[in-house]
């Protein structure tokens, strides 16, 4: 009875302990005394809990490991029933001291200790100072739990801290190593204790190796040293932060989680002189510096009972303008202009530094100082600022002044530095004319103060030719040249020919009167040789775009006789369109389907014969039917209604030979052919056996409802190293694809479902016996092996260990799971293509699939929940059940191990 019953009244308030605490969102271990204060606290009494309890049908000093899952969510709906109870019985009494109606009994709403720390955070206003935000924005993450991240070669080592070591090779072993009150690791018999505490991780590891080296045979790529699970250390935060008080955490938590845990310094804290106080000591942190390089994180790992204070900010400056990153930030007594310059990110490019603004409040009101930095840095010099000063760089104002712009008819048009004295001729020179360019006049675009222009025309002619000119104007800043160019007063013309020409484009017009049909046709390559003897002429009236004016053309005799009056004059506007003769016919076909080698449509020929559209399609298939040819055809009769007639006949197979003598039915426009297939016809199908069978190759099915087992049997059967449960069967022909299939219990049981009807071209693929587990995913292989040996990214194979589940191989031969990764997305690939995915144990456990030989186990990603308003934030109940499962079965596991070891 001891082996199944063991301690259950100690269990029985633990498990308590645990509730409380997975209720109010905290994880941390509880001893008995500190369970039954929790309880004291929300006013129940253990007896009150057992004889609840007790009514339900269940005795805590009788209860079983089996039945502990089932005990643990009994006692949270009794502390849940007697909590309500007692809150009614408040609300019945204060009721009938106001001699009121109570209302409903509503279970109070239990607030978690991080609801008064979200409220404070959401009822701030914007951060004032730069560098407060990281502490509110997760940018530093909190880690709760000792797995929540793996511990970086700096984290140095204290009491309570455990460290895990294995050896694998030649000697193998594997310990737990727990950091006692001296400081001590007492490896066992073989090695003395050895002192760790104050030790870095990374060190920790080199001494550890070298102490275990001299008693055992080892190399350092058969040695792992892992921080298992780090130590919970108290951290005390004052001063000017959102929540201050005592916070227990892991031991990988630096300064700056804490910080963040405390939900950063207040509007009014400091970021600059943080100070982390251990005994005598104050170490200084510096936000800034570790924004600059988030690095120096590990210089600030934490010790238990050290104190962070976080002062009033004292030297708050703000900046705005023409600087990269205009905010408020606060500097050191040293830091002056050129420092708060430099934490903006520097001036922008635009930035007017000749004068800048600097607003400073003194007792008697406010003054403003203008400060040329740009010769304050010149001579290395730096401005003073103090508490409240705000800084204003102003932009430079307007673009460029000093310019002159040419436009239209030049080879190199835009804008151009204006000296003193440049006039017209000057510009047009720079931008060199084009040939186009009229000279006789063009506009000089006079600026005005009001952004307007002053039209001035201008003869180029004189101005370039006559310094003197009138028209050589002197130029003023933005004014404006726009040369002209003579296309721009001559109305382009074209015409087009289309159709039966060799080369069908559109022409440039020349208004000269002398251009005529016969020359447009030229101009278009000349005449297809199936071009018509007529064509037409488009012609619109350009007064009159709508109206158009069909013209008929002899070409004919146009192009014989070129005086003729069909040579007619050609327009502006004028299309001219050439048909064709094929154009002008209907295109006849007949058809062919069925069994021949191309079958199609093909050009009808008058006098065409079957066995020429047989032979144009390639002959007849193997298969096909030569005795039965059906041909479909439809009959015009005087314009009536077209009736589709079916004629049946017959051509020799070597028709071919006899071409000359051919006698085959004649065909008509627009007929159907169609080569039917001999009735059953069916060539060998074919399976392929691939792998470990006796006889592997290619099989021919002997019948139509051939198995898996009889192919087996006729390839001689498993060789001694088949693996048959990562047999596959693949079918391609209709787009299966893989079929899983037991090929196991398909040998030892031919009936089974899974012995499947094999098809043509189905390949059966077994493999030989892999004694390999393939693990990848988000793993953490960095902390379980050296990087030097893993050059295929994140997965690793180690040999089958038997039929364990897969959280044991993730655990003990990946590293575990990384903080990205999670169990519940686990899932394992056997060898015979199936998943197996983690499941659930009474809804709250997880049960990981088991490892057979060739699988592959892939860790996934967890899944990233999306922020929700705090007014829609509840309590989600099934992982609190869980947690609470998975710790009291932890608790009672290890008091059972105890109570065998001392039995």
């Amino acid at each position: 009875m001891s082996g199944k019953i063991v301690c259950i009244r100690v269990v029985f308030i633990l498990l308590f302990g645990f509730v409380l605490l997975a209720t109010t969102g905290y994880s941390q271990q509880v001893t008995e005394e500190q369970a039954r204060e929790m309880l004291a606290d929300r006013g129940i009494s253990e007896d009150t809990l057992r004889a609840r309890l007790v009514a339900k049908g269940y005795d805590p000093d009788n209860i079983s490991a089996d039945q502990l899952e089932e005990f643990q969510t009994v006692v949270i709906e009794t502390v849940s029933e007697i909590e309500a109870d007692m809150a009614a019985q408040s609300q019945n009494k204060t009721a009938q001291e106001e001699n009121t109606t109570p209302p409903d009994t509503v279970p109070a709403k239990e607030e978690k200790p991080t609801d008064k720390l979200e409220a404070m955070v959401e009822d701030t206003v914007p951060l004032p100072i730069y560098g407060q935000e990281i502490f509110r924005n997760n940018s530093i993450s909190v880690y709760q739990k000792a797995s929540d991240l793996a511990a970086p070669e700096s984290y140095i080592l204290g009491t309570g801290d455990k460290i895990g070591v294995i050896g694998f090779g030649r000697s193998q072993f594997e310990q737990i190593l727990t950091i006692d009150e001296d400081g001590f690791v007492h490896p066992g018999e073989r090695l003395p204790k050895i002192l760790l505490r104050g030790v870095r991780l990374g060190d920790a590891k080199e001494l550890l190796y070298q102490r275990y080296s001299q008693s055992y045979v080892i190399s350092r790529a058969e040695f792992q040293v892992t921080l298992n699970k780090a130590r919970m250390m108290t951290i005390n935060v004052f001063g000017e932060a959102m929540a201050t008080g005592s916070f227990t955490l892991p031991g990988i938590n630096t300064a700056f989680n804490v910080i963040s845990a405390a939900g950063g310094p207040t509007e009014i804290g400091s970021v600059r002189r943080i100070k982390v106080i251990r005994g005598n000591q104050a170490i200084p942190l510096d936000v800034y510096e570790f924004m600059n390089d988030p690095g120096i994180a590990k210089d600030f790992f934490l010790q238990n009972n050290d104190y962070i204070h976080i002062p009033v900010a004292k030297k708050v400056v703000s900046i705005k303008g023409a600087v990269t990153r205009p905010m408020t930030y606060e500097l050191l007594d040293e830091e002056n202009l050129s420092q708060l310059l430099e934490f903006a990110g520097g001036a922008k490019a635009n930035a007017y530094l000749s004068s800048v603004q600097v607003t400073r409040y003194m007792p008697d009101g406010e003054v403003i100082t203008n400060v040329n930095l740009k010769e304050l840095t010149e001579s290395g010099g730096d401005y003073v600022l103090f508490n409240g000063d705000v800084v204003e760089i102003k932009t430079i104002y307007g673009g460029v002044q000093n310019t002159v712009t040419v436009e239209g008819a030049v080879r190199y048009p835009g804008e151009y530095e204006r000296r003193k004295g440049m006039r017209v001729a000057d510009l047009v020179r720079e931008s060199v004319l084009r040939s186009d360019a009229r000279l006789d006049f063009a506009y000089l675009l006079h600026y005005q103060e009001d952004g307007t222009f002053k039209y001035e025309r201008l003869n180029l002619e004189d101005a370039l030719s006559n310094p003197s000119s009138a028209s050589n104007v002197e130029l003023s800043n933005q004014d404006m040249v726009q040369v002209m160019t003579l296309k721009s007063y001559v109305e382009p013309g074209t015409f087009s020919v289309i159709g039966a020409v060799q080369q069908p484009d559109t022409f440039a017009f020349n208004p000269d009167g002398r251009l005529r049909l016969e020359d447009a046709l030229l101009l278009a390559g000349g005449t297809l040789k199936d071009a018509s003897d007529f064509g037409y002429l488009l012609r619109q009236n350009p007064s009159e775009p709508k109206k158009v004016e069909y013209i008929h053309l002899d070409l004919k005799a146009a192009v014989e006789d070129p005086v003729s009056k069909a040579n007619i004059v050609i327009q502006s506007g004028d299309q001219i369109n050439v048909f064709s003769k094929g154009g002008r016919r209907d295109e006849v076909t007949v058809s062919v389907f069925g069994a021949v080698r191309n079958p199609g449509e093909f050009a009808y020929g008058e006098g065409m014969r079957l066995a020429d559209l047989i032979s144009l399609a390639g002959g007849f298939k193997f298969e096909a039917d030569n005795e039965r040819i059906d041909i479909a055809r439809s009959v015009f009769q005087n314009n009536d209604q077209v009736r589709v007639q079916q004629l049946t006949t017959s051509l020799a197979r070597d028709f071919e030979l006899y071409y000359e003598r051919d006698s085959s039915k004649t065909l008509a426009p627009f007929d159907h052919v169609f080569v039917r297939a001999i009735p059953e016809f069916e060539l060998q199908r074919t399976v392929r056996v691939e792998g470990a069978v006796k006889y592997p190759g290619v099989y021919t099915l002997l019948e139509d409802r051939e198995k898996i087992y009889d192919v087996i049997e006729r390839a001689g059967g498993l060789t001694g190293q088949a693996f048959p449960e990562g047999a596959k069967l693949f079918r391609e022909g209709d787009g299966t694809g893989l079929v899983v299939i037991d090929l196991h219990d398909i040998l030892r049981n031919s009936n089974i479902p899974s012995n499947i009807t094999l098809r043509a071209g189905d390949v059966i693929e077994i493999p030989k016996s892999r004694a390999l587990v393939t693990i990848d995913g988000n793993i953490s292989l960095d902390d379980a092996y050296s990087t030097e040996f893993l050059k295929d990214g994140q997965s690793i194979s180690v040999a089958y260990r038997g039929p364990k589940t897969a959280r044991y191989y993730v655990n003990n031969f990946a590293g575990g799971v990384s903080e990205t990764g999670t169990m519940n997305k686990l899932k394992v690939q056997y060898a015979d293509g199936r998943v197996q995915k983690t499941g659930k144990f009474l809804l709250v456990f997880n049960k990981h699939p088991k490892v057979k030989k060739g699988a592959v186990i892939t860790v996934g990603a967890k899944k990233v929940k999306p922020e929700r308003e705090k007014s829609e934030k509840k309590t989600d109940w099934s992982f609190v059940l869980r947690d609470t499962l998975y710790q009291a079965t932890a608790i009672l596991t290890l008091l059972i191990l105890v109570d065998q070891l001392s039995n």
